[in-house]
């Protein structure tokens, strides 16, 4: 899907700085905020140093505020990382380490608003479904009611010739009787 292929990307933009961190022979930290400030996604770079403090080192929209939650565990894994971002960590001089983050809130986003947009059309398409074959079903129901009523009224009119013939018959009989008696005489 588009939220899974974005996220990948991200993901791997997220990656491909901190792999290009941890082989430069220069400043990590120069070759870092230089990798991110040109990077076409703009993640956000922070450090976390010797004694801990998180510090925002670039933010280029100024949304992400450090609130003392993100930290490195004893074994050196990232915690506190709110959900709705991305990132990939590095370990530079010391201690220290960078983490390269960035929020995929937007892409969730639209993602949701996708979703959304997936379910209006599933449901207008049902409900053009439903009023197709309602017109489709009463056009048959006329129909066919239609040939019940031609087929009862020539069940009618066939019953009625039968009824005919009948009278007929048993008058040309009636009447036969006396003619042959008459002409007899």
């Amino acid at each position: 899907s588009s939220f899974n292929q974005s996220t990948e990307l991200v993901r791997s933009n997220l990656e491909e700085i901190t792999k290009a961190v941890a082989n430069t022979d220069q400043a990590k930290l120069t070759t870092a905020l230089s990798l991110v400030r040109t990077n076409n996604i703009s993640p956000t770079l922070l450090l976390i140093d010797e004694s801990g403090e998180t510090n925002t080192i670039f933010d280029p929209e100024d949304s992400y505020s450090v609130d003392g939650n993100i930290y490195l565990n004893d074994s050196g894994k990232v915690i506190g990382v709110p959900k709705s971002y991305i990132f990939a960590s590095v370990g530079i001089e010391g201690d220290a380490h960078l983490i390269v983050l960035k929020d995929v809130t937007n892409l969730q986003n639209q993602r949701k608003l996708s979703y959304r947009n997936l379910i209006i059309f599933l449901l207008c398409s049902l409900a053009l479904s439903l009023w197709l074959l309602r017109i489709i079903i009463q056009r048959d129901v006329e129909r066919e009611s239609e040939n019940i009523r031609l087929k009862a009224k020539l069940d009618f009119e066939s019953t009625k010739r039968k009824t005919l013939l009948n009278f007929i018959a048993d008058a040309s009989h009636e009447l036969r009787t006396p003619l042959t008696i008459i002409k007899g005489y």
